[in-house]
């Protein structure tokens, strides 16, 4: 997901994304786009649609023009007419006003392979079967988590009456590996059920919710292929995470990485820039700058986008498979895969409560590992990896289940959102009688046993007796350069040093910004765990350093 910005987001959109010239219309028929190059147009998507073009509506699945692309995403208008959707962007402000949202819905590795070796037929229903998940998806995320704003600083939320979406899918990746998948650009402008003014979305809601609807969108795919075809669905180890992810039973881990040219690309530069980082700062980059390293290599390793025919890529796709192993190419092996499910179609009425409170102790206990504090989207990612390999009757079914243990785990959860003290007038209160000036994802939850080992730390910090140095010790160290570097700690950070050296307590705390911070610590525990260091008479300082 990514933000689109106002006038240089269409540039982004036409370039990047709606690329293609193939033959006009949302692909309800693979062969029409066989022998055409490039991509499909983009199609309208969304609820919103109806309120469009002075009250006559626009059609679900018409195709996006660029004309539509540039009154969304370079005027923030209605798409047909050119008028204002609400009040116009402030163009003067420092920050580039948000004209919307890149949604990607992006099927597992062996959901792409075996759509790409397929026979057409068998290929059209994969095909389907994404695009009704990526349907269902966005129809859940209009109701439960697209909302807008409105009152001082955006005390109000403000349900609407759907979102203005245009899709565009793409067939393969820049590097050429087949990659079904769409793009899902959502208008940063919605109309209010309550008083029908057009509003700016919450985006803090969107970004919360990214993670859950990644996760609803594969579960959903994946019932929906199992329903159709019989797959099956194994877990397999990741390289770089610790969670499993699933794939179709029967499809080689060898051939998923002969289509991953374009994950291998940034995966080498990104371990590039790693030993880049770690020969500049003589440490290994934290889980948040590995990201953002892993973004840098993205964009740096990025070609520019191919125009080529499926037909032209399916004979690509085949004879590189053809040359990994004979029969990877034939249609037949991905026949083979058809039928392998062995797991019954569950409905939400087959689980008894005890296993949904099962269910929802155990998202509870992973999310509470990995986060001291959480929302309930959290909990509802969670719960949607936790069914990952479970197999679901229908969407509904699969969503109905997720949210009952989500429930079960708020409940299990402990509330650090205070409640509201105050009466809230009826015009504030939704139909279910929630108020509408909390928002429903912005309550924060921890654990007991999360307090537990804050009162711990707490009370630890409270000790005394912790290693120490002398201060002439640490004056000798801290006068020199940086171990491994050629500069030295400025005096403010060599006064944190000494703090946290000469202080005596079990446990310290150490502010500051992120790099000479960590400066700090490091120091600072280097030098604490020398602490039986003593400056021998008549030593140099250096010597000491």
């Amino acid at each position: 997901m990514r933000r689109i910005s106002l006038g240089s987001g269409f540039r982004y959109l036409m370039d990047s994304v709606a690329v293609g010239d193939g033959a006009p219309g949302r692909p309800e028929s693979l062969a029409a786009y066989y022998a055409a190059s490039g991509t499909p147009p983009g199609v309208f998507l969304g609820s919103g649609l109806s309120a469009l073009d002075g009250g006559r509506g626009v059609e679900k699945g018409s195709v996006v023009t660029e004309k539509h692309l540039y009154n969304m995403l370079g005027l923030c208008c209605d798409p047909v007419t050119r008028q204002p959707l609400g009040r116009c962007p402030n163009l003067s402000s420092k920050l580039a006003p948000v004209a919307g949202f890149d949604l990607t819905f992006s099927p597992s590795k062996s959901i792409s392979v075996a759509w790409a070796l397929a026979d057409m037929k068998t290929r059209q229903v994969i095909f389907d079967c994404h695009r009704e998940a990526v349907d269902y998806v966005l129809s859940y995320a209009e109701g439960e988590v697209f909302h807008s704003r409105s009152g001082t600083n955006g005390i109000v939320t403000e349900d609407i009456d759907g979102v203005i979406a245009a899709a565009f899918t793409h067939f393969d990746s820049r590097a050429g590996d087949p990659q079904l998948h769409d793009h899902v650009v959502i208008l940063n402008r919605a109309r209010s059920l309550s008083d029908g003014k057009w509003r700016t979305l919450d985006s803090r809601a969107i970004f919360h919710a990214r993670s859950a609807l990644s996760s609803m969108h594969q579960g959903v795919l994946s019932d929906l292929l199992t329903e159709k075809l019989g797959v099956g669905w194994e877990a397999r180890h990741r390289r770089h995470s610790e969670r499993a992810r699933f794939e179709i039973t029967g499809v080689p881990e060898s051939l998923m990485a002969e289509f991953s040219q374009r994950v291998e690309q940034i995966e080498h530069s990104k371990d590039e820039l790693i030993e880049t980082f770690v020969a500049d700062h003589g440490r290994r980059p934290t889980g948040v700058e590995i990201v953002r390293l892993r973004q840098q290599a993205t964009i740096a390793t990025r070609p520019a986008k191919t125009h080529r025919s499926l037909a032209e890529m399916t004979e690509h796709w085949r004879r590189r498979a053809s040359n990994l192993q004979d029969g990877y190419a034939e249609e037949a092996w991905v026949a083979s895969l058809r039928d392998r499910n062995d797991l019954p179609l569950l409905t939400s009425g087959n689980l008894a409560e005890p296993m949904l409170e099962d269910a929802a102790r155990a998202v509870v206990a992973a999310v509470a590992e990995r986060r001291a504090t959480f929302r309930r989207d959290n909990l509802l990612d969670e719960a949607h990896r936790l069914l990952e390999g479970v197999r679901f009757a229908s969407p509904d079914d699969r969503v109905t289940v997720a949210e009952q243990i989500t429930d079960l785990a708020v409940d299990a959860s402990l509330t650090l959102t205070p409640p509201p003290l105050h009466h809230t007038s009826e015009r504030y209160l939704r139909p279910d009688g929630s108020s509408r000036l909390k928002p429903r994802s912005h309550s924060i939850y921890t654990t007991e046993s999360l307090l537990d080992a804050e009162a711990r730390l707490l009370e630890t910090a409270q000790r005394s007796g912790g290693p120490t140095v002398a201060t002439p010790t640490v004056a000798a160290i801290t006068e020199h350069n940086l171990p491994g570097r050629n500069h030295r700690l400025s005096v403010d950070q060599a006064v944190a040093v000494e703090k946290v050296a000469t202080s005596q307590r079990c446990i310290d705390v150490l502010i500051g910004p992120a790099e000479p911070g960590k400066q700090c610590l490091f120091l600072s525990q280097w030098v604490i765990s020398r602490s039986s260091l003593v400056v021998p008479s008549g030593a140099s300082r250096a010597d000491v350093a």
